[in-house]
This record gives C-alpha cells, structure tokens and sequence, in this order.
C-alpha cells in the first residue's frame, strides 16, 4: 500500500501498563481497547532509565537517549549545582514536529511535557504541559490559548491547592476531590482535541493524557482507577471512529505509555546511611546533632501556614548549617564534594577518591531479607551516550519494586517500613505499552523489542519522510515495517 499522504494519531496514556490493563481488556470491561488489540500490533514499550515522564517523553520527542537530548529528570543542575525545573529551553536535539515541518507537514501536540515555554512553529500547534507556571503562556501560536481557555481548558491539577502530591495520611481526605478534578481535566481535554482536531488537515497529531498517571498514583488498581479507564475507553472509541473517517486507509493510529507502573513499595532503603557504613562518606562528630535540628526546624515548617517562605528558609539554614562540615568524604548540597545523590542515581564529583566499579559491585549485591534492592545499575556509560552525558549521574540504577529509595541524609536506618499513601510507583517499572492500528488492518499479533526511541523514525517512515541529517537512536522494526507497508 502506498504511504502517500499518510496520517498519523498518537495517544498517549502516561503511565499506562499492561498489568491492570490486560486484565480488564479480558473481562469486557474495556471494550475499544479489547477491539483494539484483536486488529492491531501490540507489546511493551521500552522506556528510559530511570522510568520518568519528562526524559521519558522528551526521548519520544527526539527519537535519542538523555545523553543526546539533554533531560534525565524533572531538573537539572547549574555548574553551582542549584537544581531548576528542566523546560524546553533544556531539550538539545531536534524534535519530531521541528523535523516535520522542515519537510512541509503540520502537527497538533497537545499536553506534550517539557514543551514549556511553547517553541514558535510554522504550521504546527503546541500546547504544554504540567510543568508550565501558572498564569503562564501554555500555547504556540498565543491565539490558541484564549480559545482553549474559551472550552474551560486546563492543563493539570494545581499541586499547590492540595500540597499534592504528597504522600502522607491527608491525602486519604481529599482522594474522590482529586478524582472528580482529574475527570473534569479529561473532559476539558477532550473539548480541546475536538475543537483542535478540525483546525485543519493534520499529518501528525499527538494528545498525552497525563491523568492517567495521575490516578494510578493515587489508586493504583482499585475501582476508581477502573472506572477512569471506563470513561477513557469510550471517548477513545469515539476519536478512534472521527479519524477514521476523516482519513479512511491513510490512518495510523498509535496508543503508546511512557514507562509502567507498580503498587508502591513498602521496604525503604536509605542509602546515605549505607553509604556511610561501608565508609564511601564520613560524617564528622558533631553532624547527628546538627540533623537534629533541622528535623526540628523541618516539623515546624510542615505546620507552618506559609510553607513557600518557609521552605525557602529551611533549604538557606540547611546549607548554611551542613555544607562546609562535611569531610572530603562527604556529600555537600552543593555538588563540590565526593558523593552526591538522588532517587535515580549517584554523582562522584571527585572520581579520584572513588573506585566506581567497586562501588557498583556492592550495590549490585544489595539484599534485604534475601530479596535483591537494585533491578538494574548502570555506570552511564554502559547505558547512554551523547554531548550532554555529563548532566546525568554517575552510577544509574533502578529499584526493585519492593523497594523505595530514600536520597534523605537525615535517615539513620539503612532499611525501614514507610507506609505509602500513594498507592502507585512507576520508579521500577520501564516497559509501558505499545499498540499500532492501521486503519482497515486485521491481525492479532505481540510485537517486542520496541523502545520510545523507535518512536519518531516510525512516524518519519509512516509519513514518507527520509531524513538523514540527523542520526536517531531508534529504528523501524522490520515487523512492523511490514505490516505499515501493507
């Protein structure tokens, strides 16, 4: 079949996994989805290392690994070590809707993270996503965010309403709040798309329901989860029916996720602790005591009516009071010490006083209660390559899902029980969910193999497109090669 004047629909369902989803699909309970997989390719979806929403889907973007494209997590960190909310100005390779363009297509992207602030294009729509300050322009063209402000538009939950999304016991008050409001996101959502599909003849047109991650976060795979997926379903019947016969035998339809999910683990690790025991870190004499009173300062600051202030106040006294008394062996807050780090990985500052292979070793062989903490650890050069390498950690790794790690230098047991409120973790799970539709195709059939790199030189193969001036790290599958040429 001839991929001439192809078109393309991607949905993408953050955070979507099989393991909840397959389970329903079998029971009827999720029809489209179950007609769906009967006439489509389908598998997992390989993600990035560590399974996060923002290098995730920027690796989406750009077809290229965080060393590439410069984003391994929600911030990133100067040359000083002050961390900023990571935006589009931090993404360094060239993006799908950019490559497009430059070959006379047009794209509507609709809640695509790290596309704050809204890139200026030439025949394309941007609206951005979760990590846009409020009160802020969300959109590329200006003129696109009144008239979706006009359908009561919004792009997420605002954290700051309900201190969200904190995992203590006052989330348990405010959950069928949070659920009604993630609903009323969706469909205003969903008046966008309506509204935007029709702009005009799109070649590339991609929506993320970033809710989905939202309520696995919060309910994990109870009910409430079940039924988002119910109302979900439908209205992607309904989309899935208005492309089809808006493009007939020229659809391409894609469902994609961005990493899995899991129940939230119970077993917390603390690793400085660890670090400290196997004599990696050193504190001095007096560093317990002076812990001891940032705790404190800490527990009045959570019962403080003015957190933002207080919070500033708190990270100002924290410096002041930590980050020259700790010897060469230490960690520093500011990144000018040994060993620093964070949920996903370790920085060595000062390699020299490091042997990282050791290091790994004994991480790798980490066990609590006979069960393995680590699923993967990497050094970053074994996993990733690229200009901006240098942004990422040293030593990268992945837990188990039993397990939660905690970067906190206040902890002093190495393992600990820490119950979660939030009843869903996607920190260990980086297989999300893959399926490709063409419009008229009839087959039944598991794909593997298939990462979010490969995502952007499918679209580029599906829409007739051969660029060669910039090199990806993903691939068309031969498998699906064929049957997108069918």
């Amino acid at each position: 079949m001839s991929l001439k004047n192809n078109k393309v629909v991607v949905i993408g369902l953050d955070g979507a996994t099989w393991k909840i989803l397959m389970p329903w699909i079998k029971q009827g309970k999720l029809p489209f989805f179950k007609k769906l997989i009967d006439t489509s390719l389908y598998g997992d979806l390989e993600s990035t290392i560590p399974p996060l929403t923002a290098p995730a889907w920027v690796s989406f973007q750009t077809g290229v690994n965080p060393g590439k494209h410069g984003v391994f997590n929600f911030v990133e960190y100067n040359d000083q070590g002050e961390e900023d909310v990571v935006n589009s100005n931090s993404v360094k390779a060239p993006r799908i809707w950019e490559i497009l363009e430059k070959h006379g297509k047009s794209c509507c992207i609709i809640n695509m993270p790290v596309t704050y602030p809204p890139p200026k294009t030439k025949r394309s729509i941007i609206v951005s996503s979760f990590l846009t300050p409020p009160g802020k322009p969300y959109t590329s063209p200006l003129e696109i965010q009144k008239e979706l402000e006009k359908l009561d538009y919004k792009i997420d939950i605002l954290f700051e309403k309900y201190g969200f999304l904190v995992n203590n016991k006052n989330l348990e008050k405010i959950k069928s709040k949070l659920f009604n409001e993630i609903l009323l996101i969706t469909k205003g959502r969903i008046k966008a798309i309506n509204y935007l599909m029709n702009k005009r003849d799109w070649d590339l047109f991609f929506v993320l329901f970033k809710e989905t991650d939202l309520i696995q976060h919060i309910f994990w795979n109870n009910v409430e989860t079940l039924r988002y997926y119910r109302f979900l379903d439908k209205y992607l019947q309904n989309i899935y029916k208005i492309f089809a016969n808006k493009y007939g035998d020229k659809l391409n339809f894609f469902i994609i996720s961005d990493h899995g999910f899991d129940s939230s683990a119970e077993i917390q690790f603390s690793i400085y602790p660890w670090l400290n025991k196997e004599g990696f870190i050193k504190y001095k004499q007096d560093f317990r005591f002076k812990i001891k009173i940032l705790k404190l300062i800490y527990k009045i600051i959570k019962k403080s009516e003015i957190k933002l202030f207080c919070n500033v106040f708190f990270l100002n006294v924290r410096d002041k009071l930590l980050n020259k008394e700790l010897t060469d062996k230490s960690l520093n807050l500011r990144r000018n010490k040994s060993i620093w780090v964070t949920n996903f990985g370790i920085y060595l500052n000062n390699k020299d006083n490091i042997n990282i292979n050791y290091l790994i070793k004994k991480i790798k062989k980490l066990k609590f209660k006979g069960k393995s903490v680590f699923k993967s650890v990497y050094e970053k050069y074994d996993l990733y390559d690229g200009p901006y390498l240098n942004k990422l950690p040293d030593i990268i790794f992945t837990p188990n899902s039993e397990f939660i790690l905690d970067p906190n230098f206040f902890s002093k047991k190495i393992f600990s029980y820490k119950k979660q409120y939030l009843m869903g973790n996607h920190l260990s799970d980086n297989r999300g969910i893959f399926v490709y539709k063409r419009n008229y195709m009839n087959i039944n059939r598991q794909i593997n193999k298939i990462n979010l790199t490969d995502l952007v030189p499918i679209i580029n193969y599906v829409l007739s497109i051969s660029d060669l001036s910039y090199k990806y790290d993903g691939k068309v599958p031969k498998e699906l090669k064929k049957y997108i040429n069918e």
